[in-house]
């Protein structure tokens, strides 16, 4: 991911993780490692920036609203597979 759009991601990351009520200190410490998380899983995925970049986009702001369509959940799914086989075992599903 281009750094403009990892600096765009983590900032949008903060906010959420803050507005879930953390504080200011541990939203950045979660943005920071969540961010690192999905710019690893992007290298590892192949996909190309303008995909890559989709689908965090499509990620973020279904973590902002709490829900992910399915148009959002595919990109994610497709473009992310790693992370997405991830947030699954988290939730205890397959």
């Amino acid at each position: 991911m281009a750094l403009d759009e990892t600096a765009k991601t983590y900032q949008r990351l903060e906010q959420v993780i803050q507005g879930s009520g953390r504080s200011q200190i541990e939203a950045q410490q979660e943005a920071i490692q969540l961010t690192k998380t999905l710019n690893q899983e992007i290298m590892l995925s192949g996909a190309s920036q303008a995909e890559a970049s989709r689908a965090t986009q499509d990620l973020v702001h279904g973590l902002a609203t709490g829900t992910l369509n399915m148009r959002q959940f595919r990109g994610v799914m497709m473009q992310m597979p790693d992370l997405t086989k991830r947030i699954a075992d988290g939730l205890g599903v397959s």
